[in-house]
């Protein structure tokens, strides 16, 4: 149980670090940066949960780290796709942008002048079943405008740029 807290904590705390400093960072930084703030969080989260006092087991801190360093791998995926505008991550936006109802078709020609390889995604969304045509609009699986809301959230506290490019 102590690893499980120590490594979601540190995860947790790791993350909101780097997005509090990234904007602070050079670009090639970015990526590379995300261990090291781990790091330092799992420390915290170690000290903080008391293993400073009583030493913890060599298990529970191996399963910490890979905890903490596997969610953390998981948050640069999600990073990466978020600082480069992903074909899916643009996609997703314009069509929240339209609410529950959907996006216009034709509005689709805007969104895949601004980003060339929504298209191809495009197809791939609609053959996973993540979007579908409704007639003349391009509708979202209602629980994917919780994952974009939660996006938006974190582009907003890391200080990101307009969600539309």
């Amino acid at each position: 149980m102590a690893a499980l807290l120590v490594g979601l904590g540190a995860t947790v705390l790791g993350v909101l670090l780097h997005a509090a400093f990234m904007r602070r960072m050079s670009v090639n930084l970015v990526f590379f940066s995300v261990p090291g703030f781990l790091l330092v969080a799992l420390a915290i989260a170690g000290l903080a949960y008391g293993w400073a006092l009583s030493a913890p087991g060599v298990w529970d801190m191996f399963l910490a780290f890979a905890l903490t360093m596997s969610l953390g791998l998981c948050y640069a995926l999600v990073l990466f796709g978020v600082v480069h505008d992903s074909p899916t991550l643009a996609l997703a936006n314009a069509i929240d942008d339209y609410g529950p109802a959907g996006m216009p078709k034709a509005a689709m020609s805007d969104v895949t002048a601004r980003y060339p390889f929504v298209s191809s995604r495009l197809e791939a969304l609609v053959t996973g079943g993540q979007v579908w045509f409704d007639g003349t609009d391009v509708v979202a699986r209602p629980g994917a405008s919780f994952l974009i809301r939660l996006g938006t959230a974190y582009r907003a506290l890391r200080g990101g740029d307009d969600p539309a490019g």
